[in-house]
């Protein structure tokens, strides 16, 4: 039922509008699905989403893709890799598809903001094999590769390494770029004194996994920042697609690259905490919140920290959604 209907909609409407925002209407019909169950809901959103939002038609290429990485990281290339990834999947099936495909696009999580990443999760998670490929087709037309880090941490020194990174004045003191999030964190990894922060975790991927979790939520607790909040549905994107990843160590690398340039985007930590957050007693209120809020990234948030806390049982992450809703003016309004 809510397959048909976002496959509805992501056939009509390009992953990208006005220069490289994101699309979020499959993502967040998914979500909100599978917080309420209510179809009716997801239509009363979806119906405000595309009326508030400049969303543009999917267009047609006349590029033909013939191997993967043919033509990475360009945009314009987005229905030639559905094309091809829907000849692949028809030849070989869906989950030999996956496996190689991460093994090859997995460098580029960081593709706008994560968002190529998580709608691929989506996808897996509602088992909806026309936005699997819709997923990977957007992973690789807007692949965005990270830098590989030479420094090596040890998992029990993580917390006091991003600590110290995050108190970083070189960039505390640096304006950001102009642009997107994409084009803010490109320019920090790109900036030379990135790689003397920029580490590996020695450990093992899935305790890289729970620490990050942990701190990512905190993090976000204390400074409400807009793009660290990407970096926790981001998690939970790497969980959903954990069983076709061949080498999880290398996927946490590089999402370990990201979220230190990630870090690096705030410059304000002076503030600690948001006092006025709502106190949420229990995830049904949350649920129920979020059925008021016509933003996205409430309700893509509030699904991937359920699905976190289910996975590794923060209290915390309910503290998070309590924090996104506090800021969601759409909520408010």
């Amino acid at each position: 039922m809510i397959s048909s209907y976002v496959n509805e909609f992501s056939a009509k409407y390009a992953p990208d509008y006005k220069n490289g925002l994101s699309n979020h209407l499959p993502m967040a019909q998914v979500a909100l699905f599978q917080l309420t169950n209510d179809m009716d809901s997801v239509h009363l959103w979806t119906d405000y989403y595309i009326n508030h939002t400049d969303l543009e038609l999917t267009g047609t290429s006349d590029l033909l893709v013939t191997y993967i990485d043919q033509y990475l990281g360009q945009i314009e290339a987005y229905p030639a890799y559905v094309n091809f990834f829907e000849a692949w999947v028809a030849k070989s099936g869906i989950e030999v598809v996956l496996v190689e495909a991460l093994n090859k696009l997995s460098k580029g999580l960081v593709a706008r903001a994560f968002h190529a990443w998580i709608r691929l999760a989506y996808g897996v998670d509602s088992h909806n094999y026309d936005e699997v490929i819709k997923g990977l087709a957007y992973l690789a037309s807007s692949y965005l590769p990270v830098p590989e880090a030479s420094r090596k941490v040890a998992l029990k020194e993580l917390e006091t390494v991003l600590d110290q990174v995050a108190k970083n004045q070189y960039f505390a003191g640096k304006p950001l770029a102009e642009g997107l999030f994409t084009d803010v964190l490109g320019a920090i990894m790109e900036d030379s004194e990135f790689d003397a922060l920029n580490f590996q975790v020695k450990g093992d991927p899935i305790d890289l996994f729970e620490r990050m979790v942990d701190y990512a939520v905190e993090d976000y607790l204390h400074t409400g920042s807009f793009l660290e909040l990407h970096t926790i549905t981001a998690l939970h994107a790497i969980a959903v697609l954990e069983p076709y990843i061949e080498d999880l160590s290398q996927v946490m690398a590089i999402y370990m690259t990201a979220y230190i340039a990630s870090l690096l985007t705030i410059k304000d930590r002076e503030q600690d905490g948001q006092p006025d957050s709502y106190k949420l007693e229990t995830w049904e209120d949350a649920f129920s919140y979020v059925l008021s809020s016509s933003d996205a990234h409430s309700i893509k948030l509030t699904y991937a920290s359920y699905q976190l806390y289910r996975f590794t049982e923060n209290d915390q992450l309910l503290k998070v959604v309590g924090l996104r809703l506090t800021q969601d003016q759409t909520l408010h309004a």
